[in-house]
């Protein structure tokens, strides 16, 4: 688990008790726009972003796919005259914003919830959100419809100011960066490898994420640990403390154990976590992003 996932553990942690009672709740539309919208008026609100069980996870993806093809669909219908900035690539970069908070809220909660079922729903759905975002996202008339704007009349009386410039240059820069620009036949073997890399990259994670390695160690090896923490340790058979590489735990024996030896190997499995089953994952990433790379011309 990285920094970000420890933080979101302690924001749960924080919401209370609560937050995993609710085991069977599927979030509803008004919570699902408020949350993806960034309207939060308290600490619950915000600990609303995360599934709470696979039923919820599952209606999430739902909400997810159908407020992205109804407001592209909007979107791409706009007539090429009445495009503007706000309704065209300000519109779709906040589309892309407000499923980004969707999908992150699932991919998160995979690394640290605590039940299985919800774990393994948050993958699959992982998996289904990023295959759905390659074909909504890597569309080309959403390219068109940009560049509607760009070369039509209104922009000339939009009087953009220079980071509303900037934005459209990177826009029309990431975009060919993608491969809108290429022939039909190598854009769809484009959007073929980003699907293969980004299934790649959820199982690499998972396979982090899951990870159980762990350090056993003597009372003596945690020296200045405090009491309750050494407390809520588990222990094996012998009575030796167990240290795994969940963050919390991770993080607190690195930043205050005094004794190097246990802050060393206790690292050491942390930054070796699925080795060596990763190995041949990682090799298939580095080869598919080297196809990608030389199709995108690169």
């Amino acid at each position: 688990m990285n920094k970000k996932g420890a933080f979101i553990l302690i924001l749960l942690c924080f919401s209370g008790c609560k937050f995993w009672a609710k085991d069977q709740e599927a979030i509803k539309m008004q919570d699902f726009n408020q949350i993806v919208n960034g309207k939060f008026k308290d600490v619950d609100d915000v600990v609303n972003i995360f599934p709470k069980s696979s039923a919820d996870v599952e209606k999430r993806v739902e909400l997810a796919k159908d407020m992205v093809t109804k407001d592209l669909d909007g979107i791409l219908k706009i007539k090429s005259e009445e495009r503007t900035f706000e309704n065209t690539p300000l519109a779709l970069d906040k589309l892309e914003a407000r499923f980004s908070v969707a999908t992150n809220g699932i991919e998160s909660l995979e690394m640290i919830s605590p039940n299985d079922e919800t774990r393994n729903a948050c993958h699959d759905a992982a998996i289904k959100l990023r295959e759905f975002a390659v074909d909504e996202f890597m569309n080309r008339d959403i390219y068109k419809a940009v560049k509607e704007y760009i070369d039509g009349e209104n922009i000339k009386k939009a009087n953009l100011n220079s980071e509303e410039q900037y934005f459209l240059e990177k826009s029309m820069r990431d975009f060919k960066r993608q491969g809108f620009n290429l022939p039909e036949k190598d854009f769809e073997e484009v959007k073929a490898i980003q699907r293969d890399i980004s299934k790649l990259g959820l199982e690499f994670d998972k396979n982090v994420n899951t990870d159980k390695s762990f350090i056993v160690v003597e009372e003596k090896d945690l020296k200045g640990l405090e009491k309750d923490f050494i407390e809520n340790l588990k222990k094996d058979d012998d009575g030796k403390y167990i240290l795994t590489c969940d963050y919390p735990i991770y993080f607190e024996v690195m930043q205050h154990c005094s004794v190097a030896d246990t802050r060393k190997n206790l690292n050491h499995i942390f930054t070796n976590r699925a080795y060596p089953q990763n190995i041949d994952l990682l090799n298939s990433i580095i080869k598919k992003r080297d196809q990608l790379a030389k199709k995108l011309g690169f």
